[in-house]
């Protein structure tokens, strides 16, 4: 997961230095891709910590 964050911000980064505007929506793509998979780590964190309190 924090390798896909770094990846989009260093794209990010990228981007902004060598003007390459085509790329705007790798970024974006990669963040979403994250923010789903830190979601999905958090609701399997939880639901493993329910099931051994049951």
């Amino acid at each position: 997961m924090l390798p896909l964050s770094m990846y989009a911000a260093g794209t990010e980064r990228m981007i902004e230095a060598m003007g390459i505007g085509f790329l705007d929506a790798v970024p974006r793509m990669f963040i979403s891709i994250a923010v789903a998979a830190w979601c999905a780590a958090l609701l399997w964190l939880v639901l493993g910590f329910l099931g051994r309190t049951r």
